[in-house]
């Protein structure tokens, strides 16, 4: 997976503007058909950014996707 354009830092955004920003960001160098696929972040906040990856990976066929983290932050507020 790999991010195809740039997106604003995430620390001073929304929850509803990290999704936004996070959205149609990462495309997938290859098929994953039939794939388990895991996502490791350090920290998860809002996982806008798991999620846009995620739905990449689903795209390209992974079949089974984790998130494996550290650490979750409780989710901001609107």
């Amino acid at each position: 997976v790999r991010r195809h354009r740039a997106t604003a830092p995430q620390a001073t955004l929304s929850a509803r503007q990290r999704k936004a920003n996070m959205h149609s960001a990462f495309t997938v160098r290859r098929r994953c058909d039939n794939l388990r696929v895991a996502i490791i972040d350090d920290v998860v906040t809002t996982g806008a950014t798991a999620e846009a990856m995620a739905i990449a990976l689903r795209d390209a066929g992974a079949r089974s996707i984790e998130l494996w983290c550290i650490a979750r932050t409780p989710e901001p507020q609107d």
